[in-house]
């Protein structure tokens, strides 16, 4: 979606089934390091932005709300899954 932002649409899943999805996503990349040429390991976290979409709601709209819940998982602390709810 932009430099290091990337979405994920999952479809037909009920809020807690997607929660836990998004949350064995965060733990998985958080749980690594990321090995640089020079040895060096950089730990790596995973803030999440998520979003129920709407019957009405079009994607950008959709978008935007998940990226407004992104924000407040970096300004919360970063590691973590906020979720924009309705």
């Amino acid at each position: 979606m932009g430099g290091e932002e990337f979405a994920i649409i999952l479809t037909n899943i009920p809020h807690q089934n997607a929660q836990s999805i998004l949350e064995s996503i965060r733990q998985k990349i958080a749980g690594n390091g990321v090995l640089l040429a020079d040895d060096t390991v950089v730990n790596v976290t995973l803030s999440i932005g998520a979003t129920q979409l709407a019957i009405d709601d079009e994607f950008n709209t959709a978008y935007k709300k998940a990226d407004i819940a992104l924000y407040q998982s970096k300004k919360q602390g970063r590691n973590m899954i906020t979720w924009y709810l309705n």
